[in-house]
């Protein structure tokens, strides 16, 4: 057998022998080293073999979610109850300031911001849906950019004659015109912390303001009336328009569900502490539904005032975004779970896990595709996923940006607020 002098030149010098042989010494150190180590490896999984084969307990266990598919839970649904109303007269119109007017072009990709990240209280797990498809890239058109800095965009919705109306958490709301021309409007309320934004059944957009515990409504060419709610700290998020021809809008803080008539009568429906009511639609079946980011539910009202509350199986999954489906169904994200939930009108829940780890998957939607089209805050990224629970995901122009909501828009389009990059974007599926 050669050994390793033998590959030596017979002239070479005294010293490059010795260096050579040291050099080789290492070498056969760190081979014994590496199959003592495997040695041990091998050891320690006999060990646990022969543990599980004597254990019953643990040769018979089985794992807690599906290998493949979806996680299906058939939800036993709480009690109905019915929920009294308590009705309030509207209250005095306020007027508005002068609105701002300015175009914005669109814009290419947006200088890097700050990343910003939230407690995580569900443990991540890995994905039960079919394995999706991830591209660097979306077909994101434009973003368009705000005339004015730092207005926190959040909640959007499709307007009457092609425009899309948004939400600025910090000042007020914005609209954009089929040209993209971006149009900001100060409400009365300075501060008042606008939320949520929907268009009703007279034509007007009506909102909601978190931290002024307003209902505000405004018309296509900007005069905007705001409606207290009587309830002191109500923090109204969500709303909705239903089929009764009014109004209805989430109390977060009050753990209310409010309805608005056009007239500004505002009546509440109380609801049981802790559940934080969010986002609100009305469902296929003619109720309105909403979600519940502190009790984990999703919860069913009927026009009678009856409440029937579905729990989510996940816990501590914040469910936070909620729309009614093509196919019938409610869909909702799954805030901390990093999943996104499906609920039918009989109280079927399927949950599907979003890949990759921190989605934090927000605002959904319904798209012009047929699909179910979400986003992601955290990875800055727009998901769509079909009626059978395959995701793919489109990064944004950048990660940090915060997608906050979105909503189908005019011409096939879906429409983004993007609150940490100050932008509104959209894309065509």
């Amino acid at each position: 057998m050669r050994s390793w002098r033998d590959e030596l030149p017979d002239d070479i010098p005294s010293e490059d022998i010795l260096a050579a042989a040291v050099g080789e010494a290492h070498r056969r150190r760190r081979r014994r080293q590496h199959r003592a180590a495997l040695a041990s490896a091998v050891g320690m999984v006999a060990v646990v073999l022969a543990l599980v084969a004597n254990t019953p307990a643990l040769r018979n266990r089985r794992p807690s979610v599906p290998l493949s598919g979806s996680l299906t839970q058939v939800v036993t649904q709480s009690p109905s109850v019915t929920v009294p109303g308590i009705s309030h007269a509207a209250t005095p119109p306020r007027s508005a300031p002068a609105n701002r007017s300015r175009s914005a072009t669109a814009i290419g990709l947006p200088p890097p911001l700050a990343h910003q990240t939230g407690p995580k209280f569900a443990p991540e797990a890995p994905s039960t849906t079919a394995p999706p498809t991830t591209v660097p890239r979306q077909p994101i058109t434009a973003d368009l950019a705000l005339p004015s800095p730092d207005q926190a965009p959040f909640g959007v919705t499709p307007g009457p004659n092609g425009t899309v109306w948004f939400t600025e958490y910090n000042a007020g709301l914005g609209r954009v015109s089929p040209g993209g021309t971006v149009t900001e409007f100060a409400v009365p309320t300075a501060g008042s912390g606008t939320y949520g934004i929907t268009e009703g059944p007279d034509g007007n957009l009506w909102f909601t303001e978190y931290l002024a515990g307003n209902i505000g409504r405004i018309t296509p060419s900007g005069t905007i009336t705001e409606f207290g709610i009587p309830t002191p700290n109500s923090g109204p998020t969500g709303i909705t328009h239903g089929g009764d021809g009014s109004l209805w809008f989430t109390e977060t803080t009050a753990g209310r569900i409010g309805r608005v008539a056009t007239d500004g009568t505002i009546t509440e429906f109380p609801l049981a502490a802790g559940t934080g009511p969010f986002s609100i639609v009305q469902g296929p079946d003619g109720a309105l539904w909403f979600s519940e980011h502190l009790g984990n539910r999703i919860g069913r009202m009927s026009s009678e005032g009856v409440l029937t509350e579905f729990v989510v199986p996940t816990a501590n999954a914040d469910p936070l975004g909620l729309s009614a489906g093509p196919d019938g169904n409610l869909w909702f994200t799954e805030h901390f779970a990093n999943r996104v939930g499906r609920l039918t009108p009989a109280g079927t829940l399927t949950e599907f896990r979003l890949p990759g780890a921190d989605r934090r998957p927000q605002g959904i939607t319904p798209g012009p595709d047929g699909n179910m089209w979400f986003v992601e805050t955290n990875a800055g990224r727009v998901g769509r996923i079909t009626p059978q629970g395959a995701v793919t995901e489109f990064g944004v122009s950048a990660p940090s940006s915060q997608p906050a909501m979105i909503a189908s828009g005019p011409a096939k389009t879906l429409w983004f607020t993007e609150t940490a990059a100050n932008r509104i974007g959209y894309l065509v599926p």
